[in-house]
C-alpha cells in the first residue's frame, strides 16, 4: 500500500484513537471480564464522571445498542497539513461490544504499510472516550540509521467533565449542544536508540450542531433507520474540526472526519457484519 494523492469523497468512519492494546498488569489495563461493572471498579475515574454521563433519553440507548453491528471494516487515509501530497492509506477493523447506560467497548485494529496499531476503548455513545489502552509498532527508515522499530504504549483516562449539554432524545436537525472535558494521557515510547515517557492533559471544548442526514442504507446496506450529520467545532483551536454521523436506530455516533493542525483524517466504510 503506497502513499499517493487522489480525489476521494470523505465518508465515515473515524475513531479518535489508534494504537495496540497494552498487555501490562497496571491499573490502566482493561478488566478481564470486560463488563461495565468491572470498568467502573478500575481506579482513576472519578465517580462524578460516571454520574455526568447520562441525561434525557439515555435509558433508550440500551435497546438500540443491542442492535449495533459487531464488526466494521474501513479504508482510511491521513493527510498531513504540512505535506498534503503525502497521503497515508490504512486498513481498519473495528469490533463493538455494547454494555449498559450508553457505554460501548470499542476494539480497533489499524494496519498501514509500515505500522500496526490496536486499541481497546470504553466509549460513551461513540462520542466521548472514558478510558483507552493502546500500543503501536512502526518502522522508520533513515539514511544513516537504517530501519528502526518504535514501540509506543498509551493509556488515556477521562479526568474531568466541565460541561455536557447533550440531550439524546432532542437530537434532531437544528439541535445544538456543547461539551467541555479533559483527558489525561500517559505515553511511553521505546526504540533501539531512545526511551521516553510523557504525561499530558488534553482539553476538548467543542460546539456541535446537527443537520439533515439521510437513510443509513446509503452508508451500508446492512444498516437500518436514518442518520444525522454533525459538525463539532473546537472553541479553543481554530484548526480543530470533528464531523460525526449519528445513527438513530443504534443511538451511536460514528466519527466521519477529524481535522487538526497537524493532519486531516478520513475513513470510508466498506463493510458491516452483524455478529
Amino acid at each position: 500500500m503506497k502513499n499517493r494523492r487522489y480525489g476521494w469523497v470523505c465518508l465515515p468512519f473515524l475513531l479518535a484513537s489508534t494504537g495496540v492494546l497494552a498487555q501490562s498488569t497496571d491499573t490502566g489495563s482493561p478488566p478481564s471480564d470486560r463488563s461495565l461493572a468491572a470498568y467502573r471498579q478500575q481506579p482513576g475515574i472519578d465517580e462524578n464522571i460516571w454520574k455526568a454521563l447520562g441525561g434525557p433519553g439515555i435509558a433508550s440507548a440500551k435497546g438500540k445498542h443491542a442492535k449495533l453491528p459487531r464488526k466494521w471494516d474501513f479504508a482510511a487515509r491521513s493527510i498531513p497539513s504540512a505535506n498534503p501530497d503525502k497521503v497515508t492509506l490504512l486498513r481498519v477493523e473495528i469490533r463493538l461490544t455494547p454494555f449498559d447506560e450508553g457505554f460501548v467497548q470499542v476494539e480497533t485494529k489499524i494496519e498501514g504499510e509500515s505500522s500496526t496499531n490496536t486499541t481497546t476503548e470504553l466509549s460513551w455513545l461513540g462520542l466521548i472516550s472514558v478510558q483507552s489502552q493502546s500500543r503501536s509498532n512502526s518502522q522508520i527508515s533513515g539514511t544513516l540509521t537504517g530501519s528502526t522499530s518504535i514501540e509506543t504504549a498509551t493509556t488515556r483516562k477521562l479526568e474531568k467533565i466541565r460541561a455536557l449539554e447533550l440531550q439524546l432524545d432532542a437530537l434532531k436537525p437544528g439541535y445544538r449542544w456543547s461539551h467541555d472535558y479533559a483527558i489525561v494521557a500517559e505515553v511511553s515510547s521505546k526504540s533501539s536508540l531512545t526511551s521516553r515517557e510523557n504525561k499530558l492533559t488534553i482539553n476538548v471544548k467543542q460546539d456541535c450542531e446537527v443537520s439533515q442526514g439521510g437513510a443509513a442504507t446509503s452508508l451500508s446496506s446492512s444498516l437500518t433507520g436514518n442518520f444525522f450529520s454533525i459538525i463539532c467545532r473546537s472553541s479553543t483551536d481554530p484548526d480543530g474540526l470533528r464531523e460525526l454521523l449519528y445513527l438513530d436506530d443504534y443511538a451511536f455516533f460514528i466519527p466521519k472526519r477529524s481535522k487538526t493542525k497537524p493532519s486531516d483524517l478520513e475513513y470510508k466504510l466498506i463493510g458491516v457484519t452483524a455478529q
